[in-house]
């Protein structure tokens, strides 16, 4: 069961990602805006199929920032059928700047 203000699950978390604390976030854009960054930002040409929605926490880690502060951010799964992958795209919850995203094969 998922708890207010407690960590449901984390994973791949390196030991040296350390968290600080921050401001407090207080508002974060609509899975629908997400929506619409995502799709503004990926092919026309190709059609996805969407396949799951999260709102997980990223470091973000950069060489400016050692000490990273944990965002929230959507992780949106596509699956590109013409080329057979699953693609997790990740936005800033935020600020709703695309963060990247990650291709791996469907197994």
């Amino acid at each position: 069961m998922i708890n207010k203000n407690e960590v449901d699950i984390a994973y791949d978390i390196a030991p040296s990602m350390y968290v600080t604390e921050g401001e407090p976030i207080t508002e974060i854009i609509r899975l629908r805006e997400a929506a619409d960054i995502l799709g503004k930002s990926v092919s026309g040409s190709v059609l996805y199929k969407a396949k799951t929605v999260e709102l997980v926490m990223t470091g973000n880690r950069t060489k400016d920032n050692p000490n990273p502060l944990l965002m929230p951010t959507w992780k949106i799964t596509l699956q590109n059928d013409n080329d057979g992958f699953l693609y997790d795209f990740y936005i800033d919850a935020g600020s709703g700047a695309l963060g990247g995203y990650v291709r791996y094969k469907n197994n």
